[in-house]
């Protein structure tokens, strides 16, 4: 029986470009399975289920920074009660858009 290659993939952050790279270079050298590691998702996936499970029906949640863009005139935003809680950053902000 021969070894086969095992590629370890660690704190990806979101960066297709280096992921793409690293894939490619992973199977010109014959790899073919992965040991995922870091915060390659972790805090993001948590972060997007919670909002998932928080909004309502029709209802529109936002990180700070899309709320800090939106034109005040056409619709409104407001900050609901805290709809995230364990398993993500302490700083992060969710904001509800109405019409």
């Amino acid at each position: 029986m021969s070894a086969v290659p095992v590629g370890l993939l660690y704190d990806i952050h979101g960066n297709l470009p280096a992921l793409e790279a690293v894939l490619g270079d992973a199977g010109r050298a014959g790899v073919e399975s992965f040991v995922l590691g870091g915060d390659y998702l972790g805090v993001d996936v948590t972060v997007a289920a919670r909002l998932c499970e928080a909004a309502g029906e029709s209802e529109i949640l936002l990180s700070n920074d899309v709320a800090q863009r939106i034109d005040q005139e056409t619709a409104r935003v407001e900050e609901p009660a805290p709809v995230l809680e364990k398993g993500t950053p302490d700083n992060l902000r969710v904001f509800r858009i109405g019409a």
